[in-house]
């Protein structure tokens, strides 16, 4: 009965106009410059369609129902789409859900493959999505943004438009709704005069800097607010079919150009036995014993390290996330000889932000204090007016990726990074956050992935840095250098924590 239901209440509120696919920003602002770089402008040849937001350097996210009319490029790179001075990609091709229902606005989402990959720089930039099943957190603030109408009576805007919106307990949207499809999110429009109309369909519900929704579906085609919760789709839910998709489309391009570089290397005589280490290797037995495995209620979600008995020390952007313990004592997650702690309060620094990634910092309480012993230990932290040589040969390990589209390893993996010039990662990005250093990426074939944020670079038995962001969410190396949280500029923060706590 409550599928039939479902259908029915659905399809009577569509074709009595009250279903409103995507929407405007509604008491919105102009994005700010240099900002939202992500976000895309997906159209058909009479114009802009709906929004999208990329993923990768070729690989765009929307909704499903973006898909019912012919799409056939994007546009990328500018916040006005009238302009000229935009980057343009045509489609090659469009990855729609398998179940998508457009009765039930079910599994509305869908990837966009660019015939022609992007370059990735201070104008077009990719954003991080979840890499497993997450819970938003009711209330959290975050962002919409899109071209779609800014009142009922008007066509859609010329010029980016961005609002905040809080996340809506899943049980009071599922009271006002009635019926819902599953696995989506709601936040905004109920209660508040923000939200979405016709036009912004596909844009994406960013939290903590990490796009965890993809605009779906309001209520009522006039956009009038307060009105019922805007509804998205929850990327989350979704992770292993997009993950599929990428590996595939990865696995034919790095055939392809493989088999190219290595004809090409061949002929000009320039193969030689060996090479690089990619990502790294194993950690050895019986090292790097201050490595944390930080969790939620699915496993692992960020790496730590231990800093005191009762301390781990972590990116403040795994904190997006409901973290409930820590795993220590172990160089595999996936086995039972571990130590399991729960986590008893977060400290996320006060200055944080996860627009610009400042103060990317966070410290665990545990709830009980670890034995140090020949499985545990504790790492030290810099003096305050610390300084890194240029060039030096530090290490970062993580339970991350291996590369684009493999999902976490179990084992633990190290690998040696030099510290790169901050005059240089300066020139390289444009645009960086302060008290960063940068190592790794850059020129070579080492850095770390998803998965990995929130463990130590550390130098001469030192954490110096915090694993923070990188440039593309393939990870495709060489690239633009790796970006840690400098660990010296927040010395006494971290230690009034623990001399008060």
């Amino acid at each position: 009965m409550y599928g039939l239901r479902t259908f029915l209440l659905l399809h009577v509120l569509a074709c009595v106009g009250q279903i409103v696919h995507g929407g405007k920003i509604i008491h919105g602002k102009k994005a700010p410059k240099n900002s939202l770089q992500y976000m895309v402008s997906v159209q058909g040849s009479y114009g802009h369609v709906c929004g999208g937001f990329l993923i990768t350097r070729d690989f765009v996210m929307t909704a499903a129902h973006c898909g019912e009319v012919k799409l056939t490029h994007v546009i990328l790179g500018t916040h006005n789409i009238k302009k000229n001075n935009y980057v343009k990609r045509q489609i090659e091709r469009t990855y729609m859900h398998p179940n998508y229902d457009p009765i039930k606005i079910k599994c509305d989402i869908m990837l966009i493959k660019l015939a022609v990959e992007v370059e990735i720089g201070e104008r077009i930039r990719t954003i991080a999505i979840p890499t497993s099943k997450m819970k938003t957190k009711v209330n959290q603030t975050c962002s919409v943004a899109g071209w779609g109408k800014i009142n009922a009576w008007n066509t859609g805007v010329n010029v980016l438009r961005v609002v905040d919106v809080s996340v809506i307990d899943p049980k009071l949207c599922k009271a006002d709704w009635e019926v819902l499809p599953p696995n989506v999110i709601c936040a905004g429009g109920s209660g508040t005069y923000k939200g979405t109309c016709s036009g912004d369909s596909g844009g994406p519900l960013v939290c903590n800097g990490m796009a965890l929704g993809i605009v779906s579906f309001g209520r009522d085609a006039n956009c009038i607010y307060p009105d019922f919760p805007n509804v998205y789709t929850d990327i989350s839910r979704y992770s292993q079919w997009v993950n599929g998709i990428l590996k595939d489309n990865a696995a034919i391009m790095y055939g392809l150009r493989t088999f190219l570089l290595l004809h090409v290397l061949t002929c000009v005589g320039q193969i030689v036995h060996g090479g690089k280490i990619i990502h790294g290797k194993r950690a050895p037995k019986n090292s790097l014993q201050y490595m944390v495995s930080v969790q939620d209620s699915h496993g692992h979600v960020c790496g730590g390290f231990l800093i005191a008995q009762d301390f781990v020390m972590t990116a403040a952007h795994c904190g997006e996330v409901e973290l409930t313990h820590v795993i220590l004592g172990t160089r595999n997650i996936k086995r039972n000889n571990f130590v399991k702690r729960e986590i008893e309060r977060t400290y996320m620094h006060p200055d944080f932000d996860s627009e610009q990634v400042k103060s990317d910092i966070m410290l665990l309480k545990l709830a009980v204090k670890v034995d140090v012993n020949e499985r545990i230990q504790i790492v030290s932290i810099p003096a305050p007016d610390a300084n890194l040589k240029v060039n030096q040969t530090c290490s970062v390990a993580g339970w991350g990726k291996i590369n684009g589209w493999s999902s976490t390893v179990g084992a633990l993996r190290v690998v040696n990074v030099s510290v790169i010039d901050p005059k240089l990662c300066k020139m390289e990005w444009e645009v960086l956050p302060s008290n960063v250093i940068c190592a790794g990426g850059s020129g070579t074939y080492k850095g770390f992935c998803q998965g990995d944020s929130g463990g130590p670079l550390v130098c001469n038995g030192v954490a110096v840095g915090i694993v923070s962001f990188n440039s593309n969410l393939a990870c495709v190396y060489p690239d633009l250098p790796n970006v840690y949280t400098e660990i010296s500029t927040y010395v006494s923060w971290v230690n009034e924590i623990l001399m008060n706590d």
